[in-house]
């Protein structure tokens, strides 16, 4: 206990929010940041901004978002932590949170297994790591299924969506991927979870969609760490 101590006092976990200090029972944010964070209680409802979305698009069981994205704010600064500093406890974190939500509510109890959104292997490599991959761990300590990773295949990096506009990059987003043909037997006749961080203009959730629907028998419900779509 004392050399624990002596180790936090040198080399103190700060907040991720704030950067205060955090206490003996927090991690990775302090309790008044998390308490901040801007709940969207949409699993809450069948008909919902993000659900109603994507209904318009594709034909999905259900889907939501933890919370609500706001351009500047702690959990743009988390989720920024997680894709470009290599914060990937920060994915676990956000991963639980969703996940606790995800297991309170009656909605998702039919899931088979759980699908994260990929990235291409060059963004992987460089990356180290796919965020959704890891918020799906963090989603399966408290919605316990199966985490498939190799079922979706992003085969090539989409343009730049710097200088784009929201429209051009929905469009630079749609028909980027496909299903790994050794894998679907697998989720043959499943409810699969599939698990973005971020749902903004929808594009890359509807895109995975359609390529899961194209396996037999196969229906999907959406979740997600935020969303910008607004409420």
């Amino acid at each position: 206990m004392i050399i624990s101590d002596f180790f936090d006092f040198l080399y103190p976990d700060c907040c991720c929010g704030c950067n205060k200090h955090l206490g003996r029972s927090e991690k990775i944010i302090c309790t008044d940041c998390f308490l901040q964070l801007p709940l969207t209680f949409f699993e809450k409802k069948h008909l919902n901004p993000v659900s109603n979305e994507l209904f318009a698009r594709v034909p999905i069981k259900e889907a939501c978002a933890a919370f609500h994205f706001v351009k500047e704010g702690t959990l743009r600064k988390m989720l920024h932590l997680l894709k470009y500093c290599g914060n990937k406890n920060i994915g676990i974190f956000l991963g639980r949170q969703l996940g606790k939500i995800l297991a309170n509510s009656g909605n998702y109890k039919t899931v088979d297994c759980i699908v994260p959104v990929p990235i291409n292997e060059k963004k992987r490599k460089f990356r180290g790591y796919n965020q959704s991959e890891i918020i799906a761990m963090g989603i399966c300590e408290y919605l316990p299924r199966p985490l498939v990773c190799d079922v979706l295949i992003k085969p090539a990096t989409s343009e730049s969506q710097t200088k784009k506009s929201r429209y051009e990059r929905y469009e630079n987003l749609l028909d980027g991927f496909t299903c790994c043909k050794s894998t679907l037997a697998s989720l043959e006749n499943k409810h699969v979870l599939l698990v973005d961080d971020v749902i903004t203009t929808g594009a890359t959730v509807e895109s995975c969609v359609k390529e899961l629907l194209n396996i037999r028998g196969v229906s999907v419900s959406v979740a997600a760490v935020a969303s910008s779509v607004l409420s």
